[in-house]
């Protein structure tokens, strides 16, 4: 939940241009799909090989290739939409800064002066920037989870179920490590 918290502060400081966010989140989204469909074709061209059926090998290797193919264009396309999200998102935020900083009265800026105080601002600036990507990711791993966990349901209930309850357990053992980690962290600092 607190990652939902975290994108509407990022969208409501960022403003990323939405056409090219929502191409960014279908081409990764459909590219963890393919990728998913991708192992199971190499495992039915596996199968294919191993009982000597040769027909069905060609056909599952002709649509392993196609899919890796349309796999790669969809990261491509991805790619291709980063830096103007970046470029778009990094525009934004400075002349968000700029129009900030100039209405600042001199007299309250004492110790640090306003070109100063640009330059740290934008030193963490594509970190804020680089949540896209993080966003994606995110998103695409959740997709795939939920996409595999739907497979093993699928196939054997018992199993899904016994995959669903290690995969909360082991999130929640990491999430507890992993915030104990930051307040060690922050304590160091």
């Amino acid at each position: 939940m607190r990652y939902i918290h975290y994108y509407k502060i990022w969208k409501d400081v960022t403003m990323p241009n939405k056409k090219i966010m929502f191409w960014q989140y279908t081409t990764a989204i459909l590219s963890s799909i393919l990728e998913l469909i991708l192992t199971i074709l190499s495992a039915k061209l596996i199968a294919a090989l191993s009982v000597f059926d040769y027909y069905q090998a060609k056909l599952f290797l002709f649509y392993s290739i196609l899919t890796l193919s349309l796999c790669f264009v969809l990261w491509s396309i991805n790619y291709f939409l980063y830096p103007r999200q970046l470029k778009y998102i990094y525009h934004n935020i400075h002349q968000c800064i700029y129009n900030k900083l100039l209405k600042v009265n001199n007299n309250s800026i004492r110790e640090n002066s306003k070109e100063r105080m640009i330059n740290i601002l934008s030193t963490n600036l594509i970190e804020m920037v680089s949540f896209t990507k993080l966003l994606t990711q995110k998103i695409t791993y959740l997709i795939t989870a939920i996409i595999t966990l739907m497979f093993i349901f699928y196939y054997n209930y018992i199993i899904g179920l016994y995959c669903t309850i290690i995969a909360f357990i082991s999130y929640f053992i990491f999430a507890n490590a992993n915030s104990k980690l930051a307040k060690q962290t922050i304590q160091i600092q």
